[in-house]
């Protein structure tokens, strides 16, 4: 067993994910603001809570608050009590953000409001419509600078926009990615005997330094295993795209 063998199983896997239609990379462009804004909302908003209400309650938000004029400067204006009432209860009488999960919600959007309009004219868009190929990784330092927007999702956001809106080259430029390291892929890729631990931080560190072709597929080949195969308890081992390489089988 190697880990080049383990990779090539995994990507393996990933091939046939993308024939089902999963994983593809495509270049949808935003249509407009109103969708990007949306989406940088909904990527806030992924926080322990389920993606599709995330994602829904980003477009949501856009199209039924602060629609008079210039979206994040009314918000960085709008008194954080007043847009706390909005984020609590503005989601058809529910809250954005569940808030046992995710309590500041309301006001890391007031400070990522004030930064949009600080560093970015008061566009979104402006936060990656200059990188470039060459730069793809510069996505993520920008991600990360906001308020909410930890590790994993600055690299989901940035495997997003890479992936399905053809940010900074698109699917030319997935060498340049890294990987996206949450509890299924770290998982996997610890019994896998990829990595030292299961840690986050190790994870990240080994997977990196294994310079693999396209991060963003691999990841999505672990998580996809993690999710359906190799549980926290009661593997499918059996079933499992990583077998028989896997040492977790081979024990």
């Amino acid at each position: 067993m190697s880990k080049k063998q383990i990779v090539d199983l995994a990507m393996k896997h990933y091939e046939v994910l993308r024939a089902e239609g999963i994983g593809a990379w495509q270049n949808k462009r935003f249509r407009d603001v109103q969708a990007a804004n949306g989406w940088f909302i909904g990527l806030l908003l992924d926080r322990i809570q389920p993606a599709w209400r995330a994602w829904d309650g980003g477009n949501h938000f856009v199209k039924n608050h602060f629609t008079d004029g210039d979206f994040w400067t009314e918000i960085s204006k709008c008194h954080l009590g007043t847009l706390k009432r909005i984020c609590n209860s503005g989601f058809e009488g529910n809250a954005y953000a569940l808030s046992v999960t995710n309590p500041t919600f309301p006001s890391n959007l007031k400070k990522s409001a004030e930064l949009i309009v600080s560093e970015y004219s008061g566009d979104v868009r402006n936060v990656w419509n200059d990188i470039r190929a060459p730069h793809v990784r510069k996505l993520y330092d920008r991600l990360i600078q906001f308020p909410g927007i930890g590790v994993a999702l600055a690299r989901m956001g940035q495997f997003d926009l890479v992936r399905q809106y053809g940010v900074g080259g698109g699917e030319a430029s997935k060498s340049k990615l890294c990987i996206k390291p949450d509890v299924h892929v770290c998982r996997v890729a610890f019994r896998a005997g990829l990595t030292s631990s299961a840690r986050i931080s190790v994870v990240m560190r080994e997977i990196d330094a294994m310079r693999l072709a396209s991060p963003a597929d691999f990841d999505l080949a672990m998580w996809n295993i993690g999710q359906n195969y190799c549980k926290p308890s009661k593997p499918v081992c059996q079933k499992c795209p990583l077998n028989p390489k896997c040492p977790k089988i081979l024990e």
